[in-house]
């Protein structure tokens, strides 16, 4: 009996050992997620102001918000203003696309982030970040995921990740939840 508990104690250290970092791993995503994922708003954004935004499909999406004059991109070597005219917003009818203006300038630029978070084990962030035009951070939207295991090595090639389950960065949050919390930063632009 006694070789049984001591080869099961061996066993448990072993285990232990072997999901050491899965545990510390897990943590500290338990820790990002409590932290850092969700909307944070750093400074006002000043209404009907342009933005730079990185694809036509960006471009269209932020336009359409009420607040926003229009979007710019860049296509090639070409650049683009996007327009939001009316209709519903997932049409493209409902935009203008006309070559830019550069006279106009663009006060905000949306940076699409997505990459694995450096000195961690399989943790990684993605979301959106708002910058003004002197680089400073005026929104952000995050959110983490973690890898449980290494996917090739799961049997049946198994999705192992685990998000974030606040309610600001699950399936609960809406399209419509999504954007009336990016609208919420939104100021009256002062004459």
């Amino acid at each position: 009996m006694r070789i049984f508990k001591f080869l099961f104690i061996i066993f448990a250290f072993f285990l232990a050992y072997v999901f050491s970092d899965n545990v510390k791993g897990y943590f500290k995503f338990k820790e990002y997620c409590k932290k850092e994922a969700g909307f944070h708003f750093y400074k006002p954004i000043v209404k009907k102001s342009a933005w730079f935004v990185p694809s036509r499909a960006d471009a269209m999406e932020i336009s359409a918000l009420k607040d926003v004059s229009f979007a710019r991109y860049k296509d090639g070597d070409e650049y683009f203003d996007v327009k939001y005219n009316s209709g519903k917003p997932y049409e493209l009818t409902s935009f203008e696309v006309s070559p830019s203006d550069m006279s106009m300038k663009t006060a905000y630029k949306l940076v699409n982030i997505s990459k694995a978070i450096h000195g961690e084990q399989r943790l990684s962030v993605s979301g959106r970040e708002v910058v003004d035009e002197s680089g400073g951070k005026v929104l952000s939207f995050y959110m983490f995921s973690y890898a449980n295991f290494d996917r090739d090595y799961t049997p049946l090639d198994m999705n192992p990740y685990l998000l974030c389950d606040s309610p600001v960065v699950s399936d609960r949050l809406t399209y419509d939840d999504y954007w009336a919390a990016f609208n919420s930063a939104f100021i009256q632009q002062e004459d």
